[in-house]
């Protein structure tokens, strides 16, 4: 429901149609119950309520559901979208025509409001790529407030150069947005002799970051080449050279791709529990992008059932069984698994289980 009503609005469809789409999205995770995809339809909701049709009274009721539902257990994604429209409500407030509407909600106030949140996601234990998130955006907010004090500004980029460093130990960073949002600031920082170190490592670390996804590909195809000549051995080794360099935001889909080429070389040279845990970290990342996006893709499908007949063939019945039960609820959610096959999978992994039995 939340995609056709983004696509909607991306089509420009009139707007008592595209609205009308983004109530029933919000009935349906009302309804559904899920906390999470009430989040990304508040954000999308609200997105198009001031970008779209300058509907500043809607903006405002969306951006405070979506305050409310704020926790120390949200995600980066989430804690992004939360930062992105507490900036629209820091412009909205400083606009005339926006005056009649600035009783309803003070920026200052929902500002220590969004302070106090990730202060409580900072000290949550166990999530440091969130607790390293929250911090930059804590650093970025303070920043905006320090732009009349040059000292203040200096200190506070090279908290944030520190923690662009910081961030390169973790595959979830969403180093390319920070970057992108760092950019934005330097009109107001023409001068500042450490934002100038900031963008030479910013820099540094974005050439670094492109040679590697480069290398990563070429690695990526050799394994891929060996696999096929089944040279099992050479190609875990070039598949494993690749999965290091992958491991970053911007390239899941190919880290993705990597580990299941992996798991397969692993099964091939006879190691079932090396391409088990292959298996696994690959579908690992898939169910945090289902999290995160709320879409259920084909390879996550195809990922889980994977699992399923490795758990089959390793022996372990009852990890088969919870597998496969849930590969049948997910494909309940992709509308084209693709070609028709000759025999339903289910039918197929029913029958193998009873020769395994």
């Amino acid at each position: 429901a939340l995609e056709t009503a983004v696509l909607c609005r991306m089509l420009e469809r009139p707007k008592e149609e595209v609205l009308g789409k983004f109530d029933r999205a919000k009935r349906h995770a009302v309804t559904n119950g899920s906390q999470k995809l009430i989040m990304r339809v508040a954000y999308q909701y609200a997105w198009t309520l001031l970008n779209w049709y300058d509907d500043y009274g809607s903006f405002i009721d969306e951006f405070k559901e979506l305050r409310a539902l704020m926790s120390p257990d949200a995600s980066s994604r989430e804690i992004e979208n939360y930062i992105n429209l507490l900036f629209l409500l820091r412009g909205l407030s400083s606009q005339m025509e926006a005056a009649p509407y600035h009783h309803l909600i003070q920026y200052q106030n929902e500002k220590e409001i969004a302070k106090q949140v990730l202060e409580g996601v900072r000290n949550t234990e166990g999530r440091l790529c969130a607790t390293l998130t929250a911090s930059i955006h804590m650093e970025f907010l303070n920043l905006v407030d320090f732009m009349n004090d040059p000292d203040a500004v200096s200190r506070t980029v090279k908290r944030i150069e520190s923690l662009f460093e910081e961030g390169e130990k973790y595959i979830d960073f969403p180093f390319v947005s920070f970057k992108d949002l760092a950019m934005r600031i330097g009109d107001l920082l023409s001068d500042n002799e450490v934002y100038e170190s900031l963008i030479d490592k910013l820099a540094l670390l974005s050439s670094t970051r492109d040679s590697e996804l480069a290398s990563a590909e070429i690695l990526q195809q050799r394994g891929y080449q060996k696999l096929v000549a089944k040279r099992f051995k050479d190609s875990i080794v070039y598949l494993g050279r690749s999965i290091v360099k992958l491991a970053k935001e911007e390239s899941k889909d190919e880290l993705v791709l990597s580990l299941r080429m992996l798991s397969d070389a692993y099964e091939h040279f006879g190691l079932p529990w090396a391409s088990l845990a292959a298996q696994i970290a690959a579908s690992e990342l898939l169910f945090r992008e289902w999290s995160q996006n709320g879409k259920v893709r084909k390879r996550l499908v195809l990922a889980t059932r994977g699992l399923s007949q490795m758990e089959l063939r390793i022996g372990r019945i009852g990890n088969f069984l919870q597998w496969n039960k849930l590969a049948r609820v997910l494909e309940c959610h992709v509308v084209q698994m693709g070609p028709k096959e000759e025999m339903p999978y289910s039918q197929l992994i029913d029958g193998c289980l009873s020769v395994r039995i």
